[in-house]
This record gives structure tokens, C-alpha cells and sequence, in this order.
């Protein structure tokens, strides 16, 4: 007759392999997930003017934003908007933001992005990633003169990187000269997509 001491080791040894099988299935699935994302390259080789090599990854909406009290002023256009972009320069990789505010008194409003503020990433799990801005913008006027645009990097650590590969963002927060602000992502898997890209582009590459 067996043991409860054996029966025991039987089902922990199970449950242990059921629990292997399982988390094994699911990196599976996350990598035919990432093999099937589309990409969009815009720049992939040595910059002409900074002689470096730069991948550079097409840009996609982040948010969109626009105050309660002033909706209706705006009629169907957004306040601000935000477009987001992954950008390998040599070995150092950033997120790059292009943000539209279509106002002419965006300046008095918000200020300018300085160099070394603060964004702040809530992932879905209420965990934070604060990076800090390289390349700030005091904010310039659109052609038709009828808005702003801000366009602004911040660095990525390769523990940032990490984390946002493996999980979806619930917000930004961004550090304006006149305050601290924070916008609904929009796309929620934009980091998971694009670093997945930006692995597909090394992992091209012949050693």
C-alpha cells in the first residue's frame, strides 16, 4: 500500500510540472504573439549626419487628451495629443514623444518639458518606471500657426526595458514646467510591441 508521505510527494511533483507546463506555454505564446506583431522600420543603419548606426521605429498614438471644461470648445478635436516612438542610437535606447497641443496659448498653459524632468509610467499592475527627459522643448508653433508641438526623448535603463517589455502601461504622468500632469494610455501594449520589434531588428542582424 503506498505512503501518504508518497502520495503526497506524488501530487507536489505534479502540481510542479502542471506549473512549469503552464508558465511554458505561456512564454510560447508571448513569442508567437511577438513574431506576429507588425512592424514599421523607418530608419535602420548608420545616420549620415551623427555617423552612428540608429534604428528608429515608426511612430503610433499613445493618448489622446483633452480637459472636461473645455470639450466642448473643441467640438470633435482632442486638446492634446501624443505620438510615441522606440529609438535605438548605438547601444542606448529611449522613447521618444511627440506631443501636439492644439492651442496658441499651449505656452502659458503648460511651459516647456525641461531636460532631466520626470515622466512617470504606471504599468497595468500600479507598478512605476520614472524616466528622466534627455532632450527637452520649449514647444513649437505648427506651421498654420494654430498649435504646438513638443517634441521630447527620455532614456531607457536596461531595467526599464525589462519591465516594459513584459507588461501593458495604465498611464503617463509628465513633468511640465508649470506642474505635473497625467494622461490614459490609449495603446496600453505600445512598449511590449515596439521593443518587441526592436529585438526582431537584432536578431536579424548577421553575427
Amino acid at each position: 500500500m503506498r505512503s501518504q508521505k508518497s502520495n503526497n510527494l506524488i501530487n507536489s511533483t505534479s502540481l510542479k510540472i502542471t506549473a512549469l507546463s503552464v508558465a511554458l506555454f505561456i512564454l510560447l505564446v508571448v513569442q508567437i504573439s511577438a513574431q506576429n506583431i507588425p512592424c514599421e522600420i523607418i530608419n535602420d543603419g548608420i545616420d549620415l549626419q551623427t555617423k552612428t548606426y540608429r534604428v528608429e521605429l515608426g511612430p503610433s498614438m499613445l493618448f489622446n487628451f483633452t480637459p472636461p471644461e473645455v470639450k466642448n470648445d473643441l467640438q470633435e478635436d482632442n486638446l492634446m495629443k501624443c505620438q510615441a516612438q522606440i529609438v535605438k542610437v548605438e547601444d542606448k535606447i529611449s522613447v521618444h514623444l511627440n506631443l501636439r497641443i492644439n492651442s496658441l496659448k499651449a505656452q502659458d498653459i503648460y511651459g516647456s518639458i525641461d531636460k532631466e524632468g520626470i515622466m512617470k509610467i504606471t504599468l497595468i499592475d500600479g507598478k512605476e518606471i520614472k524616466l528622466m527627459c534627455y532632450a527637452g522643448s520649449p514647444g513649437v508653433q505648427t506651421q498654420n500657426k494654430k498649435a504646438y508641438i513638443y517634441p521630447v526623448g527620455y532614456e531607457l535603463s536596461n531595467r526599464d526595458i525589462r519591465q516594459l517589455s513584459k507588461k501593458e502601461i495604465d498611464k503617463i504622468g509628465i513633468e511640465w514646467s508649470s506642474g505635473y500632469e497625467e494622461y490614459l494610455i490609449y495603446e496600453i501594449d505600445f512598449f511590449m510591441n515596439q521593443l518587441a520589434c526592436l529585438d526582431r531588428v537584432a536578431n536579424q542582424k548577421p553575427n
